[in-house]
């Protein structure tokens, strides 16, 4: 803010109150300009966290056998697309320590920048040897470092394994809520609450557009027997000789 000092007789001038005010105005609208900024990333965090639709939600397997559920990265991509066209993402150098492969992913909104790390084995071998990797290790580690970069601002955050107990429970109610069980099966089987999932059973392959049959047991075939006169025995028993 503009000051200005006056002494009586020094010769001084007044100071001069129109540009007082438009000093004042400026810092003024420069506050406002900084609230709707804020008030505007309030809003777009909000919505970059809502949740998603139950049909867009994966499964995953977590340690020990246990599932849960994951957002694919291009279903996140679209929900930045349609809250914040203007957003921004940025990914570093690869960088390789020991058998994996790291990037950090910054994704920008309204100036502000928040990262995630994100790695991927160079190499998934299965026990013959065989890789199994889907696409290189920086295209796995920079799409790793895509979602933790979108859940440091807020996106499927609510699938996180150490989320909050209550938010666990009420996503579980949401998806119930919406006809689809597999929140609760996989949380129940997870806390132990349930039997371990038991083999498949074999589907017996039918042409296209008819029902598959689940194969059902074959009992032997029993001979039955009905009982005779004595007259018709002996006559039998006198044909043959």
């Amino acid at each position: 803010m503009l000051v200005s000092t006056y002494r009586k007789g020094d010769g001084s001038q007044l100071p001069d109150f129109d540009l007082l005010d438009q000093t004042s105005l400026l810092e003024n609208s420069r506050h406002t300009a900084y609230l709707d900024s804020t008030m505007d990333i309030r809003d777009i965090t909000t919505q970059l966290k809502a949740w998603f639709p139950p049909e867009a939600h994966r499964e995953r397997d977590l340690p020990g056998g246990n599932k849960w559920f994951y957002i694919p990265w291009q279903t996140i991509r679209e929900r930045f697309d349609e809250v914040c066209p203007d957003w921004e993402v940025s990914y570093s150098a690869p960088s390789y320590l020991g058998d994996y492969c790291a990037i950090t992913c910054t994704i920008t909104i309204g100036g502000i920048s928040k990262q995630g790390v994100g790695n991927a084995e160079i190499m998934l071998l299965s026990n013959s040897g065989k890789n199994m990797a889907r696409g290189t290790p920086i295209e796995r580690a920079t799409a790793d470092a895509f979602k933790n970069a979108a859940e440091a601002w807020g996106v499927a955050r609510y699938l996180d394994d150490q989320t909050d107990p209550k938010t666990k429970a009420d996503f579980i109610r949401y998806m119930q809520h919406a006809g689809d069980g597999r929140a609760a099966d996989f949380y129940h089987r997870n806390e132990g609450n349930l039997p371990a999932r038991s083999a498949p059973t074999k589907i017996q392959a039918k042409p296209f557009g008819q029902p598959s049959v689940r194969p059902t047991s074959v009992r032997p075939i029993e001979k039955r027997t009905r009982e005779i006169s004595r007259e018709e025995w002996e006559s039998k028993r006198q044909q043959a000789g």
